[in-house]
C-alpha cells in the first residue's frame, strides 16, 4: 500500500468514531465538534479575517455567551416552547418546516462571528436560518416567514438589507451585531445589541443537558435555494449531515498545518458547511474572505498562507482571467493545483496551491491553470 493510501486510511479511522456517534437518532451534535476542538487547541487559531486571527477557545468562548443569552431569553429546544412565534410563519413551497424547538434567522456577511452565533444557538438547540445576505424586500421577508422564525441576528453590515423590507418587515425580535473596529449603516430604531446583551454571560460551555432532547435528526439549518428565478426556498439541514460532512477533509487530505480559503458565502452549504467541517475536523486554520473578489483572490492566498481553497462552478474560469504571477510567487502553500482531473499545473513549483471542488471543473476552464 502507498504512503498516501495509508495516510488516507489513518485519516478514516480517526473519523470513524464520530461517524458511529452520528446519526437520525443520536445525540453528538455539531456543537460538540466545536466543544472538542477548543479543548483539545484552545490557543489554535480558529479562522483568519482582515488582519485578526480568533482562536478556537475564543470562537467557542463567544458562542458560549450566545447559547446562554439564547437559553436566558427562553429560545426553546427539545419541542418546549416558551411562546409562540411572533413572525407570520407560512410552510414552504414543497412542505412546511417541522423542527423541535425555536428558529432564529441569521443575516450577516462572512466573517468569525457567524460561525460563532449559529453554533452557539445550536449549543442551545436553536435551529439556525441562513438568510442570503444579498437578499432584499420581499424575499428577504418570504425567508424569515417560510422558516417561523422567532428572532432575527443581524450584522451592522446589513443593517440595510433590513431596512429595504419596510413596513412589510416581519414581527420579529432584531438583535444587530456590530462588526469589530469596523462602523456600519445605522440601525433599525427597534433593534437591540447583542454584543451588549451577552457581555455579561458565561463564556463557558453550558452543560450538554440543556440540548439532552436534541438528536442529530433535528434541524441545525435551513438553508436557501438561490431565489434567482422566484423566491428563496429553505432546505432543511440536520445536525448528522454536518457531522458526516468531515469527509470533505478526509478527501481533501487536510491537517493541523494547512490554512483552508474560503471566498465561498457561509450562508451555503459549500462554505457554511463543508470548509467549516473540515477545518473542525483536521484542525487547520480557516482564511475567510468577506465575499469572492477574483481581483482580490490570490493575494488574499498570498498573505493567509493559504495551502488549499475551496470553489465551486465557474470561479476557475474567472481566476484563469486575473492570475498575478507575482502573488502566486509569495503562496507558501505546499502542492500543485488540483481544480480537476485534467488541471495543469502552475509553472512555479513555489507557488502551489491546492484547490477542492464540490463538482468538477470541465478541462476548458482548467486547462490554463
Amino acid at each position: 500500500m502507498s504512503s498516501s493510501n495509508l495516510r488516507t486510511l489513518g485519516r478514516a479511522l480517526r473519523m470513524l468514531p464520530d461517524l458511529v456517534r452520528s446519526g437520525p437518532h443520536r445525540h453528538f451534535t455539531a456543537a460538540d465538534l466545536l466543544e472538542r476542538a477548543a479543548r483539545r487547541r484552545p490557543a489554535a487559531t480558529f479562522v483568519r479575517f482582515e488582519g485578526r486571527d480568533v482562536t478556537y477557545g475564543e470562537l467557542n468562548a463567544q458562542a458560549n455567551r450566545i447559547a446562554h443569552w439564547a437559553l436566558a431569553r427562553g429560545l426553546a429546544q427539545g419541542g418546549r416552547r416558551s411562546r409562540p412565534t411572533r413572525s407570520e410563519a407560512k410552510p414552504s413551497e414543497g412542505g412546511p418546516l417541522h423542527g423541535r424547538g425555536d428558529v432564529v434567522a441569521l443575516l450577516m456577511e462572512n466573517r468569525p462571528e457567524y460561525i460563532a452565533v449559529w453554533i452557539g444557538l445550536a449549543k442551545a438547540g436553536v435551529t439556525t436560518a441562513l438568510l442570503n445576505a444579498n437578499l432584499r424586500g420581499e424575499a428577504l421577508a418570504h425567508g424569515v416567514r417560510t422558516a417561523g422564525c422567532s428572532a432575527v441576528v443581524l450584522g451592522a453590515e446589513c443593517a440595510d438589507a433590513w431596512q429595504s423590507l419596510g413596513a412589510d418587515a416581519p414581527s420579529v425580535d432584531l438583535f444587530a451585531l456590530a462588526e469589530p473596529g469596523r462602523s456600519g449603516p445605522a440601525l433599525p430604531p427597534h433593534a437591540k445589541q447583542l454584543d451588549e446583551e451577552c457581555a455579561g454571560f458565561s463564556r463557558h460551555d453550558p452543560p450538554r443537558s440543556v440540548r439532552a432532547e436534541l438528536r442529530d435528526g433535528d434541524p441545525l439549518f435551513y438553508i436557501y435555494t438561490s431565489g434567482t428565478t422566484r423566491l428563496p426556498k429553505a432546505a432543511r439541514f440536520s445536525h448528522s449531515r454536518f457531522v458526516a460532512g468531515g469527509a470533505y477533509a478526509l478527501l481533501a487530505g487536510l491537517s493541523r498545518g494547512d490554512v483552508l480559503y474560503c471566498a465561498l458565502p457561509l450562508y451555503h452549504t459549500v462554505g457554511g458547511v463543508m470548509c467549516v467541517n473540515a477545518v473542525l475536523r483536521s484542525g487547520a486554520v480557516l482564511a475567510l474572505a468577506r465575499k469572492f473578489s477574483a481581483r482580490r483572490f490570490w493575494d488574499d492566498i498570498a498573505e493567509s498562507g493559504a495551502t488549499a481553497f475551496q470553489y465551486i462552478g465557474e470561479l476557475c474560469r474567472y481566476l484563469s482571467r486575473r492570475i498575478r504571477r507575482s502573488a502566486l510567487t509569495r503562496c507558501a502553500s505546499r502542492s500543485a493545483t488540483e481544480c480537476g482531473p485534467t488541471c495543469g499545473r502552475p509553472s512555479s513549483s513555489a507557488s502551489r496551491c491546492r484547490g477542492s471542488s464540490s463538482s468538477t471543473a470541465p478541462p476548458s476552464r482548467t486547462s490554463r491553470w
